[in-house]
């Protein structure tokens, strides 16, 4: 029955902008004060901008699909190393065009959509430097 439920749940970009829905009201629920929604410059686009306590937080969301029953799904690991360069160029240009901004990073907000029991949310923050910890 999990095949069903994962046919009849939002696909593709409904997906995708429920997840960033998802992760923008989590953000905001802690704090978060949400700048712009899909900023894009040459290097590409952020999912969200956002501030918190004077940082400024460039956020990629993640968002996959999974029946209740089925195993553990991270969607943050699609977050590889070409992704996270791509925020980093994507950050030099957020700052070239805000010179007023004097911190920055890049977190991943990981939407894990169950059909039929809602979404799960996990939030890395400073999705880069983690990796470079490793």
């Amino acid at each position: 029955m999990a095949t069903q439920q994962l046919a009849d749940g939002p696909r593709g970009r409904e997906l995708g902008a429920l997840g960033e829905a998802i992760a923008q009201a989590y953000l905001e629920k802690r704090g978060y004060e949400i700048l712009a929604r899909n900023w894009r410059c040459f290097a590409g686009e952020a999912d969200i901008v956002a501030r918190q306590d004077g940082v400024v937080v460039l956020v990629e969301v993640k968002t996959r699909r999974c029946s209740p029953d089925q195993g553990a799904v991270f969607p943050e690991e699609a977050m590889n190393a070409a992704k996270r360069e791509r925020y980093r160029r994507i950050a030099g240009c957020y700052l070239a065009d805000h010179p007023e901004v004097e911190r920055i990073r890049v977190d991943a907000v990981a939407v894990r959509w169950l059909d039929g029991a809602g979404a799960r949310v996990r939030h890395v923050v400073d999705a880069c430097v983690r990796d470079e910890a490793r």
